[in-house]
Parts: structure tokens; sequence; C-alpha cells
């Protein structure tokens, strides 16, 4: 019973691996491809054994004519002279030439066997033209023959009107393949065994490196993300080993984000919390008795728990912009009108920090369509980050200039810049190229999300963010959007 049930689980396993499916599927295919040549030679032999036979009896009946008159031009009865001639064409082992030599009515005069004496063949030939023929004995037996009128011996010999008919038996194929065949089974079965070792490479080739994939992505449901595949497959394969690839990437990112995610908004929750917690224990055990104390406590409660709500939402817009649930106003905008409202704006701050803050865009530039009030915010974040950070004596440059089908606007600053290793990952929530600015944007009331939204905001209306820097020289932020179409 164990082993019957075995071999049934044993047989669907293999029935279910693709590397078996297509083995077996390209047997099958080379086995059909087999048959079909095989019937394709059987019915091409017969053709070829018949046009044979015609062509054989045909070179023989043309020879033999003149033979025939001069046997009997020596004397030598139709009866003898058609044996003579049946026994020479016969000398080859295998062979069953039937002759006769019938009159100028078709009658059979003589012949080198009874099944042709007793058969009227009805036959005459038109001068020096062979005709070729095909008849059935009252046995079932079909005779091929070729009839030709028999030759003079030499110019101006007189000859009766006769025809020597030369016949032979259609031999069945099977007994045309009796000698072919051990040698074509010879041949079928290396050819099979070559494609079986052909389709077995592959079957191989094919489903290996699915395997492969298969068991990165094991390991990557079991959490090691490190995977990389590197696969020497097919087009389609190859693609779908990058493919995974760029999977694997990206979750591992995603994962990462998250974790840096829940790690930030820890942090930043911490501080105003343990201020919070603080004061107001303060306040409840009677430490601060002091109404200026008090007053104090309850201005940083105010604080910190204002700083936690915007906190929350930063990242809730964040999270709505991430999943496109934010409907944006579908509106005509004037940038050049926008980023000179936005200097002007930003003045106050910029004067302050004694920078020198400069708008250069044509006025005649074509509209965009999006949500205004989104790329203000947009402008608004990149403007307050480069005054913060250009420093005294710094200059900062809004620009705006039409590239084919794009406005590219850029917010351009002679500053510190920032180092290469900190731009790829400049636009994640939470990310600080300087630590030391986190107290400077407590302070300022930010939670550090400003440019993770705006790239949000920037793609939502189908446009691109870049940051180019170099330290020691400044930083430009590039905002690319689409010209509305006229």
């Amino acid at each position: 019973m164990m082993p019957r049930v075995f071999q049934r689980v044993l047989g669907w396993a293999v029935f279910k691996s693709l590397q078996w499916r297509l083995l077996l599927s390209y047997v099958f295919i080379i086995i059909i491809c087999l048959i079909l040549v095989g019937l394709a030679f059987i019915v091409l032999l017969r053709g070829y054994q018949r046009a044979m036979t015609y062509t054989r009896l045909t070179d023989r009946a043309v020879l033999s004519t003149g033979l025939v008159a001069q046997m009997m031009g020596r004397g030598i009865p139709p009866q003898e002279a058609i044996q003579r001639l049946a026994a020479q064409l016969n000398r080859e082992p295998g062979k069953e030439i039937e002759v006769a030599l019938l009159d100028g009515q078709g009658r059979v005069i003589a012949a080198s066997s009874e099944r042709l004496q007793e058969h009227r063949l009805e036959v005459k030939p038109p001068p020096g033209r062979p005709v070729r023929g095909e008849r059935q004995t009252e046995e079932g037996e079909r005779l091929l023959y070729v009839a030709a009128g028999v030759r003079p011996p030499y110019e101006g010999a007189i000859v009766p009107p006769w025809t020597l008919v030369l016949a032979e038996p259609l031999r069945p194929t099977r007994q045309a393949l009796d000698s072919l065949l051990p040698r074509l089974l010879w041949a079928g079965l290396i050819a099979l065994a070559v494609s079986v070792v052909v389709a077995a490479m592959m079957a191989y080739s094919i489903a290996r490196p699915l395997d492969r994939i298969a068991q990165a992505a094991e390991e990557v449901a079991s959490g090691n993300y490190d995977q990389e595949l590197r696969i020497d497959a097919p087009t389609e394969i190859a693609r779908l080993a990058r493919s995974f690839n760029s999977m694997a990437r990206q979750v591992q990112a995603t994962l990462r984000s998250q974790q840096d995610l829940v790690a930030n908004v820890s942090h930043e929750l911490k501080t105003p919390l343990t201020s919070i917690q603080g004061f107001s224990q303060a306040l409840l055990d009677g430490t601060a008795s002091d109404p200026e104390v008090r007053q104090r406590a309850a201005e940083i409660i105010h604080e910190e728990a204002g700083r936690m709500r915007r906190l929350v939402d930063e990242l809730l817009d964040l999270a709505r912009l991430e999943a496109g649930q934010v409907e944006l106003a579908q509106e005509e905008i004037d940038i050049g009108a926008l980023l000179r409202a936005g200097a002007e704006r930003f003045g106050p701050q910029a004067e302050q920090a004694q920078v020198e803050l400069r708008v250069e865009a044509d006025p005649a530039l074509p509209p965009v369509r999006g949500d205004a009030d989104r790329l203000e915010q947009v402008f608004a974040n990149l403007l307050d980050n480069a005054i913060r950070h250009v420093g005294a004596g710094g200059q900062v440059t809004l620009s705006a200039e039409q590239q084919g089908a794009s406005l590219v606007c850029a917010v351009t600053d002679n500053g510190p810049g920032i180092p290469a290793e900190d731009l790829p990952r400049l636009f994640e929530r939470f990310y600080q190229v300087d630590k030391s600015r986190v107290r400077e944007r407590n302070r300022r009331g930010g939670a550090g999300l400003g440019l993770a939204i705006a790239r949000e905001i920037v793609l939502a209306h189908g446009g691109q963010i870049r940051v180019e820097s170099v330290e020691g020289l400044g930083t430009r932020f590039t905002v690319e959007l689409p010209i509305q179409a006229g």
C-alpha cells in the first residue's frame, strides 16, 4: 500500500515540476515530429517506389524491343524469344519482370507467365513513345507495366506492328520498408536520444534560474532582504531577475524607511513629551509656586503641544500625498508671479539674516496647471531652508525658465553646500544633514518633513525635483513642472 502511495505522490510532484513539464513536453513534441516524419517518409517512399519502377521498366523496354526483333529475325519463335528476354531481365536476384508480346489488336502472342497470357492488356503505344500503365490481376495484385512498339533490327527491315510489354508487380510498401526499417529505427532512436539531451539542457536552463529566483523570494519572505540575483538567462528570465532585484531593493528601502520613521517619530515626540511631563509635574507638586514660573511652564507646555500637533499634521499630510488621497486644484499658475510673491513674503527673514534675495523670472513665461497653494508650499520650504543655511552675507536666487515642454524653477544659494554622501537621502523623512541644526529646527517649530512633502507635491503635479550641491560653493534645488498644453 505504502509504495503505491509513494509512487503516486512522487509522480504528482514530478508532474508539477516546471523542469519535468518542459522536458516531457519537449519529448512529446519530438516523438510526434518523428512519427510525422516517418509517415511522410512512407508516403514519399510509395511515390518514389512507383516512379523508380516505371523508370526501370521504360529503360529496359526501349532496349528490349530491338532485341526481340533481332531474335525473331533469326527465326526464333516469339514464345522462345520472350522467354529468353525474361530470363535475361531477371538475372538479378529479386527481379520479377514479366514480358509479353502483343499483336496489332492487343492480343497476347507470347508471354513469360501464364498470368499475362490469360490477361488481355489491349495497349497500343504510339510510334516511338512508350506507354505506362497499371493493371490489377484477378488475384488483386497490382502490375505496373510499360508498353513499347517493337523496333526494326536495321533500317529498311519490316516487322509486324507488335507491342512489347514489360510488367512488374508493385511491391507493398511494407516489404520495401523491411530492409530500411532497422536503419530507420536506429536513426530515430539516436535522434530521439540527442533531442532528449538537448531538451533536458534547455529545460534546465529555464527552470534553474526560476528556481534561484524562487529561493531568493523565500529568503526575502523570511526577512533576509539582502538579495542580489546575477543570472545569465534568456531575455525574459533575465528581465524577471532584474525586476526581482529592484523589488528587493525597494522592499529593503521601505523597511529602512519605516524603521527610520519609527525611530525619528519617537525621537521627535520624546523631547516635547519630556518637557510637557516635567513642567506639568512641577505645576502639580507645587514646585512652580511663583506666578511667573507657572506662566512660563504653561507657555512651554502649550508650545510643546503645538510642536506635537504640527508633527502629527505634517505626517498625516505626507501620508495622504504618498497615497494619492490629496485632491489638487487645477488652475493656471503664473510661476513668475508665484516666485516673486514668495520672495516678497520671505524678504523680512532674509533681511534679518543679512541674505540677499533675488528673483530671475521672465514675466512672459507660459503658465502651468496645478495647485497654487501647494506649489507655494514647495518654494516656501526651499526658500526657508536656503535663507537659514546660507549664512550672513550670502545670496539666494529664485529663477525660472522654459526648457522644451517644461518650466524649470530653481532655488540657488552660495552657502556651505551639502556633503555628497547626504544628497541621496535628502528627501527622506526626518533626515538631517547636520545634526546640530536639530535644536534650531525644534526652536522654529519644524518637524523635518518639509523636503519629503515638497517632493510628493511636485510628483503629484507630474514634475520632478532634484538637488545639486558642492561643498564650499553652494546648493541648487531644481523643480521641473510640465507646461500647460495650449
